[in-house]
C-alpha cells in the first residue's frame, strides 16, 4: 500500500434516530422535519419551524450516510446590512456521519444542528452549528463565493452544493485518488460556503493496493 494512504474508514454506526430518513423523498422530508422539531424546536421557535424550507431542501447521501441542508424564508430582506445587524441563523443542517474541517482538523458530531452565520469584523463572518439549547457546539470560517445581488443590494438565498467523489465516474491512472482519501462536499447559502471532508466506507478497490 503507497505511504500516505490509508484503507478507507469501516462504516460509522448509525443513530438509530436516523433510520426514518430511508424511504421515498416525501418520507425522507417529513422524517426530517419531525427530527428538526424535536431537537430543535425550541431554538427555531413557531415562526422559525413555519419558515423552514423543506420544499427546497437539500438531501445528499455522502460516505455511509445523510447530509440534509434547508434554508428559511427570509424573516427580513437578505443585505449584507441586515445580516450583519441581526444574525441569524440561516439554516438547518442534518450530518448522520462525522464531518471534518479541513482546516481545523476538528470533527462536526452525527446530529441535527441550527446554522448562524455571524459577523467577525472586516465584512467577515462565521458560521456557528448551535445546539438544541442554543449553544454553539462547533464554529468555522463562511468563506465568499461571487456574489450574486438583486434588487435592493439583497443576496442570492439559494442553496446550492458540491460533493468530491473519491474516484471520477470515469477513472483515469492520472484521476484516480488512493483508499483513503477523505471526500468532501462543500454547502453554501446566501454568499457563502464552507466545506466538510468525510470518510468514505471500506468497500472492494479495484486494484491490489492493500
Amino acid at each position: 500500500m503507497p505511504r500516505g494512504t490509508k484503507k478507507p474508514a469501516k462504516p460509522v454506526k448509525s443513530d438509530p434516530r436516523f433510520k426514518a430518513l430511508v424511504g421515498t423523498q416525501d418520507q425522507a422530508r417529513k422524517a426530517f422535519a419531525e427530527l428538526v422539531k424535536k431537537d430543535l424546536g425550541s431554538v427555531l421557535g413557531k415562526d422559525g419551524l413555519r419558515r423552514l424550507r423543506l420544499d427546497t431542501m437539500m438531501f445528499t447521501p455522502v460516505g455511509g450516510g445523510v447530509i440534509a441542508h434547508a434554508s428559511f424564508k427570509p424573516k427580513h430582506p437578505v443585505t449584507i446590512a441586515n445580516l450583519t445587524r441581526h444574525a441569524p441563523i440561516v439554516t438547518v443542517q442534518m450530518n448522520t456521519i462525522p464531518l471534518v474541517d479541513p482546516v481545523t482538523r476538528t470533527t462536526l458530531k452525527p446530529g441535527v444542528y441550527a446554522v448562524r452565520l455571524r459577523p467577525v469584523g472586516g465584512g467577515r463572518f462565521a458560521l456557528d452549528y448551535l445546539d438544541g439549547k442554543g449553544l454553539p457546539v462547533f464554529s468555522t470560517t463562511a468563506y465568499p463565493k461571487a456574489r450574486e445581488t438583486g434588487d435592493a443590494g439583497t443576496t442570492d438565498d439559494s442553496l446550492d452544493g458540491t460533493l468530491r467523489w473519491p474516484t471520477p465516474d470515469e477513472p483515469s491512472d492520472t484521476e484516480l485518488l488512493p483508499p483513503g482519501t477523505p471526500g468532501k462536499i462543500c454547502l453554501s447559502i446566501f454568499s457563502w460556503y464552507n466545506c466538510w471532508e468525510f470518510e468514505w466506507p471500506d468497500w472492494h478497490w479495484p486494484f491490489d493496493w492493500f
